[in-house]
Protein backbone atom coordinates (compact mmCIF):
# COMPACT_ATOMS: atom_id res chain seq x y z
CA UNK A 1 0.00 0.00 0.00
CA UNK A 2 1.53 3.32 -1.07
CA UNK A 3 1.52 6.57 0.86
CA UNK A 4 -1.21 8.03 -1.34
CA UNK A 5 -3.61 5.19 -0.54
CA UNK A 6 -2.89 5.44 3.17
CA UNK A 7 -3.75 9.12 3.14
CA UNK A 8 -7.11 8.40 1.50
CA UNK A 9 -7.87 5.70 4.05
CA UNK A 10 -6.98 8.06 6.89
CA UNK A 11 -9.08 10.80 5.34
CA UNK A 12 -12.01 8.38 4.97
CA UNK A 13 -11.87 7.44 8.65
CA UNK A 14 -11.55 11.07 9.70
CA UNK A 15 -14.66 11.91 7.70
CA UNK A 16 -16.54 9.02 9.32
CA UNK A 17 -15.48 10.20 12.79
CA UNK A 18 -16.54 13.75 11.93
CA UNK A 19 -19.95 12.61 10.69
CA UNK A 20 -20.51 10.54 13.84
CA UNK A 21 -19.44 13.45 16.04
CA UNK A 22 -21.71 15.91 14.25
CA UNK A 23 -24.64 13.49 14.35
CA UNK A 24 -24.14 12.89 18.08
CA UNK A 25 -23.91 16.62 18.71
CA UNK A 26 -27.07 17.27 16.69
CA UNK A 27 -29.19 14.77 18.58
CA UNK A 28 -27.71 15.90 21.89
CA UNK A 29 -28.56 19.49 21.04
CA UNK A 30 -32.10 18.55 20.01
CA UNK A 31 -32.61 16.65 23.27
CA UNK A 32 -31.27 19.50 25.39
CA UNK A 33 -33.38 21.97 23.43
CA UNK A 34 -36.54 19.97 24.15
CA UNK A 35 -35.69 19.82 27.85
CA UNK A 36 -35.01 23.56 27.87
CA UNK A 37 -38.36 24.30 26.23
CA UNK A 38 -40.10 22.06 28.79
CA UNK A 39 -38.23 23.87 31.58
CA UNK A 40 -39.36 27.27 30.33
CA UNK A 41 -42.94 26.04 29.96
CA UNK A 42 -42.93 24.96 33.62
CA UNK A 43 -41.62 28.38 34.65
CA UNK A 44 -44.35 30.16 32.69
CA UNK A 45 -47.15 27.78 33.70
CA UNK A 46 -46.07 25.66 36.71
CA UNK A 47 -49.36 23.78 37.06
CA UNK A 48 -50.09 23.36 33.35
CA UNK A 49 -53.26 25.44 33.59
CA UNK A 50 -52.99 26.50 29.95
CA UNK A 51 -52.36 22.99 28.62
CA UNK A 52 -56.07 22.30 28.24
CA UNK A 53 -58.16 25.29 27.23
CA UNK A 54 -61.96 25.60 27.57
CA UNK A 55 -62.24 25.14 23.81
CA UNK A 56 -60.70 21.67 24.27
CA UNK A 57 -63.65 20.53 26.35
CA UNK A 58 -65.92 18.32 24.23
CA UNK A 59 -69.67 18.48 24.05
CA UNK A 60 -71.10 15.63 26.12
CA UNK A 61 -73.83 13.83 24.14
CA UNK A 62 -77.12 13.30 25.88
CA UNK A 63 -77.16 10.06 27.84
CA UNK A 64 -73.37 9.80 28.01
CA UNK A 65 -71.42 9.85 31.27
CA UNK A 66 -68.02 11.58 31.11
CA UNK A 67 -65.04 9.59 32.38
CA UNK A 68 -61.75 11.44 32.81
CA UNK A 69 -58.23 10.05 32.83
CA UNK A 70 -56.31 12.36 35.14
CA UNK A 71 -52.62 12.38 35.98
CA UNK A 72 -49.20 12.27 34.33
CA UNK A 73 -47.89 10.67 31.11
CA UNK A 74 -49.15 7.27 32.21
CA UNK A 75 -52.68 8.67 32.37
CA UNK A 76 -52.14 10.67 29.15
CA UNK A 77 -51.16 7.48 27.26
CA UNK A 78 -54.06 5.39 28.59
CA UNK A 79 -56.12 4.07 25.68
CA UNK A 80 -59.85 4.05 26.34
CA UNK A 81 -61.41 0.59 26.64
CA UNK A 82 -63.81 -0.50 23.92
CA UNK A 83 -67.52 -1.21 24.29
CA UNK A 84 -68.10 0.83 27.40
CA UNK A 85 -71.48 2.48 26.89
CA UNK A 86 -72.81 4.75 28.34
CA UNK A 87 -69.42 6.36 28.97
CA UNK A 88 -67.47 8.94 26.98
CA UNK A 89 -63.76 9.21 27.74
CA UNK A 90 -61.82 12.46 28.09
CA UNK A 91 -58.09 12.60 28.75
CA UNK A 92 -56.60 15.22 31.05
CA UNK A 93 -53.16 13.75 31.62
CA UNK A 94 -49.99 15.84 31.21
CA UNK A 95 -46.57 14.26 30.76
CA UNK A 96 -44.01 14.90 33.47
CA UNK A 97 -46.40 16.25 36.08
CA UNK A 98 -46.11 15.61 39.79
CA UNK A 99 -49.03 15.04 42.16
CA UNK A 100 -48.79 18.68 43.27
CA UNK A 101 -49.12 19.93 39.70
CA UNK A 102 -52.11 17.70 38.96
CA UNK A 103 -53.76 18.84 42.18
CA UNK A 104 -53.08 22.48 41.28
CA UNK A 105 -55.01 22.25 38.01
CA UNK A 106 -57.89 20.09 39.27
CA UNK A 107 -60.45 22.89 39.49
CA UNK A 108 -59.52 24.34 36.11
CA UNK A 109 -59.46 21.08 34.16
CA UNK A 110 -62.04 18.91 35.92
CA UNK A 111 -64.86 21.07 37.30
CA UNK A 112 -66.18 22.29 33.90
CA UNK A 113 -66.53 18.70 32.64
CA UNK A 114 -68.74 17.56 35.54
CA UNK A 115 -67.38 13.99 35.32
CA UNK A 116 -69.27 10.96 36.44
CA UNK A 117 -65.99 9.10 37.00
CA UNK A 118 -62.37 10.22 37.41
CA UNK A 119 -59.59 7.68 36.86
CA UNK A 120 -56.45 8.88 38.67
CA UNK A 121 -52.96 7.60 37.84
CA UNK A 122 -50.24 9.82 39.27
CA UNK A 123 -47.22 9.78 41.57
CA UNK A 124 -44.29 8.32 39.65
CA UNK A 125 -42.78 11.73 38.84
CA UNK A 126 -42.66 12.50 42.56
CA UNK A 127 -40.98 9.21 43.38
CA UNK A 128 -38.33 9.24 40.65
CA UNK A 129 -36.97 12.35 42.39
CA UNK A 130 -35.85 10.10 45.26
CA UNK A 131 -32.79 9.15 43.21
CA UNK A 132 -31.83 12.80 42.83
CA UNK A 133 -32.65 13.78 46.42
CA UNK A 134 -32.20 10.65 48.59
CA UNK A 135 -32.04 12.76 51.75
CA UNK A 136 -35.58 13.98 51.04
CA UNK A 137 -37.08 10.53 50.48
CA UNK A 138 -39.45 10.58 53.47
CA UNK A 139 -40.74 14.07 52.61
CA UNK A 140 -41.22 13.17 48.94
CA UNK A 141 -43.24 10.09 49.83
CA UNK A 142 -45.30 11.92 52.47
CA UNK A 143 -46.17 14.73 50.05
CA UNK A 144 -47.07 12.23 47.34
CA UNK A 145 -49.50 10.45 49.69
CA UNK A 146 -51.07 13.71 50.86
CA UNK A 147 -51.59 15.01 47.32
CA UNK A 148 -53.14 11.78 46.09
CA UNK A 149 -55.57 11.82 49.00
CA UNK A 150 -56.37 15.48 48.27
CA UNK A 151 -57.14 14.61 44.64
CA UNK A 152 -59.54 11.89 45.75
CA UNK A 153 -61.16 14.28 48.25
CA UNK A 154 -61.67 16.97 45.61
CA UNK A 155 -63.21 14.42 43.25
CA UNK A 156 -65.59 13.17 45.94
CA UNK A 157 -66.49 16.78 46.79
CA UNK A 158 -67.89 17.32 43.28
CA UNK A 159 -69.87 14.05 43.48
CA UNK A 160 -67.63 12.14 41.08
CA UNK A 161 -66.91 8.48 41.50
CA UNK A 162 -63.17 7.84 41.72
CA UNK A 163 -61.18 4.95 40.31
CA UNK A 164 -57.89 5.49 42.10
CA UNK A 165 -55.23 3.31 40.53
CA UNK A 166 -52.15 2.19 42.35
CA UNK A 167 -48.95 3.58 40.80
CA UNK A 168 -47.66 1.46 37.93
CA UNK A 169 -44.41 -0.42 38.65
CA UNK A 170 -41.12 0.76 37.16
CA UNK A 171 -38.52 -1.18 35.17
CA UNK A 172 -35.52 -2.71 36.88
CA UNK A 173 -32.99 -1.15 34.52
CA UNK A 174 -30.99 1.92 35.43
CA UNK A 175 -32.53 5.31 34.80
CA UNK A 176 -30.36 7.77 32.81
CA UNK A 177 -29.86 10.01 35.86
CA UNK A 178 -29.19 7.18 38.33
CA UNK A 179 -25.93 5.65 39.44
CA UNK A 180 -27.79 2.52 40.59
CA UNK A 181 -30.86 0.54 39.55
CA UNK A 182 -34.52 1.35 40.26
CA UNK A 183 -34.71 -0.27 43.71
CA UNK A 184 -35.14 2.96 45.69
CA UNK A 185 -37.86 4.19 43.37
CA UNK A 186 -39.60 0.80 43.43
CA UNK A 187 -39.62 0.82 47.25
CA UNK A 188 -41.21 4.28 47.20
CA UNK A 189 -43.87 3.08 44.75
CA UNK A 190 -44.61 0.13 47.03
CA UNK A 191 -45.01 2.35 50.10
CA UNK A 192 -47.34 4.81 48.39
CA UNK A 193 -49.38 1.97 46.89
CA UNK A 194 -49.92 0.49 50.33
CA UNK A 195 -51.28 3.87 51.41
CA UNK A 196 -53.52 4.14 48.32
CA UNK A 197 -55.15 0.84 49.27
CA UNK A 198 -56.34 2.43 52.52
CA UNK A 199 -58.31 5.09 50.62
CA UNK A 200 -60.90 2.69 49.25
CA UNK A 201 -64.46 3.32 50.38
CA UNK A 202 -67.31 5.69 49.73
CA UNK A 203 -67.05 6.95 46.18
CA UNK A 204 -63.46 5.73 45.86
CA UNK A 205 -62.61 2.41 44.25
CA UNK A 206 -58.96 1.37 44.31
CA UNK A 207 -57.90 -0.45 41.15
CA UNK A 208 -54.70 -2.40 41.82
CA UNK A 209 -52.87 -1.74 38.55
CA UNK A 210 -49.57 -2.69 40.19
CA UNK A 211 -50.82 -6.24 40.79
CA UNK A 212 -51.74 -6.53 37.09
CA UNK A 213 -48.48 -5.14 35.71
CA UNK A 214 -45.73 -6.26 38.12
CA UNK A 215 -43.61 -9.41 38.12
CA UNK A 216 -42.79 -11.43 41.24
CA UNK A 217 -40.01 -8.97 42.13
CA UNK A 218 -42.22 -5.89 41.90
CA UNK A 219 -40.90 -4.59 38.58
CA UNK A 220 -42.91 -4.12 35.41
CA UNK A 221 -43.43 -7.25 33.30
CA UNK A 222 -41.36 -7.11 30.11
CA UNK A 223 -44.37 -7.80 27.91
CA UNK A 224 -46.04 -4.64 29.23
CA UNK A 225 -43.02 -2.33 29.22
CA UNK A 226 -42.28 0.39 26.69
CA UNK A 227 -39.40 1.74 28.76
CA UNK A 228 -38.53 2.08 32.45
CA UNK A 229 -41.54 4.29 33.16
CA UNK A 230 -44.15 3.77 30.45
CA UNK A 231 -46.47 1.01 29.31
CA UNK A 232 -46.92 -0.33 25.83
CA UNK A 233 -50.27 -1.12 24.20
CA UNK A 234 -50.42 -4.59 25.79
CA UNK A 235 -50.03 -3.06 29.24
CA UNK A 236 -53.02 -0.78 28.78
CA UNK A 237 -55.06 -3.61 27.28
CA UNK A 238 -54.37 -5.67 30.40
CA UNK A 239 -55.48 -2.75 32.60
CA UNK A 240 -58.63 -2.22 30.55
CA UNK A 241 -59.87 -5.73 31.30
CA UNK A 242 -60.14 -4.82 34.97
CA UNK A 243 -61.24 -1.24 34.26
CA UNK A 244 -64.12 -2.43 32.07
CA UNK A 245 -65.38 -4.63 34.91
CA UNK A 246 -65.39 -1.67 37.29
CA UNK A 247 -67.14 0.57 34.77
CA UNK A 248 -69.81 -2.05 34.15
CA UNK A 249 -70.45 -2.27 37.88
CA UNK A 250 -70.77 1.51 38.12
CA UNK A 251 -73.11 1.70 35.13
CA UNK A 252 -75.45 -0.68 36.93
CA UNK A 253 -75.45 1.56 40.00
CA UNK A 254 -77.55 4.56 38.89
CA UNK A 255 -76.95 6.61 42.02
CA UNK A 256 -73.23 5.88 42.17
CA UNK A 257 -71.39 4.59 45.20
CA UNK A 258 -72.35 5.51 48.71
CA UNK A 259 -70.14 8.14 50.34
CA UNK A 260 -70.75 6.98 53.89
CA UNK A 261 -67.61 4.80 54.08
CA UNK A 262 -65.15 7.45 52.89
CA UNK A 263 -62.16 7.22 55.28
Amino acid sequence: MNLFSRRYIMLFFLVIILVISLTTYYFSFQSEHRYYIAYIQVILDPMGIDYYRPRDNPEIPSGKKPVIFLGDSRAYSWISPANTDPYIFINRGISGQSTRQVLGRFINDIHPLRPNIIIIQVGINDLTAISLFPNRKERIIADCKANIRALAEQAVAINSNVILTTIFPVGKNQFPWQATDSTDIASGVNEVNQYIQTLTGGRVIVMDSFDILADSNGFILKEYSQDNLHLNLHGYQALNIELSKILETLSNTPKGISMENWP
